[in-house]
């Protein structure tokens, strides 16, 4: 019944801002990390997947487009109101909860220089992979993104660690993306080493530093400042296309 409550007042919030393509999922945060790590104050998470807009999406075939970085901002502060709601709904049914983005910076401490910086962002989105593929949202791609089945890779996730007592889910997806080696052939940087994931950390999966220099790179080229952005696996993902398709875009 919890599950139904916290999963309905996120979609209808989602509906009522204009953003009605959401994923909502349960997971046992601490499986999802592989561990029994006592640093993670809850054993619980809420795991939600934001669709970027389709037509944002389809502009990135050749590189990163102004209208496809505006996506991605708006995306990332939506978000942070869906995870807000769902923290106010569970505090006032009596429970804890917090952002999983402000518990891995308050255990990572304040990053002393940009290198550290980065390594905590690349943890951060590392740790909301693994909890939204143990809610069964989806599984992690070649292109160390979560692929959903709904909107490939274009997506962004969202997460709320509870100590509420929520149905996990029992399904984590194996990889699904087999022979497929579209996102390889479109990584402009060749960063993606066509492996598939295996259910555990995901570090081996993308060369990580080539993959945010030529991403760097791309958004001088192409917005005249830098950004940590391309998009061209997302585009390129068999299960994104298909989204795009939906919405009547073209995907090839």
């Amino acid at each position: 019944m919890l599950n139904g409550q916290i999963a309905n007042l996120v979609t209808e919030f989602a509906a009522e801002q204009g953003r009605p393509s959401v994923l909502v999922g349960f997971a046992d945060a601490r499986d999802a990390f592989g561990s029994d790590e006592p640093a993670i104050p809850y054993k619980n998470a809420l795991s939600m997947a934001v669709a970027l807009n389709a037509g944002a999406v389809a502009t990135v075939k050749e590189g990163p487009t102004r209208e496809y970085y505006e996506e991605v901002m708006a995306a990332q502060q939506f978000v942070k109101q869906l995870e807000r709601q769902a923290i106010e709904f569970l505090n006032r049914a009596g429970y804890m909860a917090a952002r999983l983005t402000d518990v891995q910076l308050a255990l990572a401490g304040e990053a002393k220089d940009a290198s550290q910086e980065a390594s905590f962002r690349d943890d951060i989105a590392r740790a909301h992979r693994l909890v939204a593929a143990h809610a069964g949202l989806g599984w992690i791609g070649k292109n160390n993104l979560i692929i959903t089945k709904h909107f490939g890779s274009a997506v962004m996730l969202g997460c709320v660690l509870t100590d509420a007592p929520v149905e996990c889910s029992k399904e984590v997806f194996c990889s699904r993306c087999g022979r497929c080696v579209e996102c390889i052939l479109a990584c402009p940087a060749g960063a993606i080493n066509n492996a598939e994931w295996s259910g555990g950390v995901d570090a081996a999966l993308v060369d990580e530093e080539a993959c945010a220099a030529e991403s760097c790179a791309q958004s001088v080229a192409q917005l005249g400042f830098e950004a940590d952005i391309c998009g061209a696996c997302i585009w390129a993902c068999p299960y994104t296309k298909s989204y795009l398709s939906r919405n009547g875009l073209r995907n090839t």
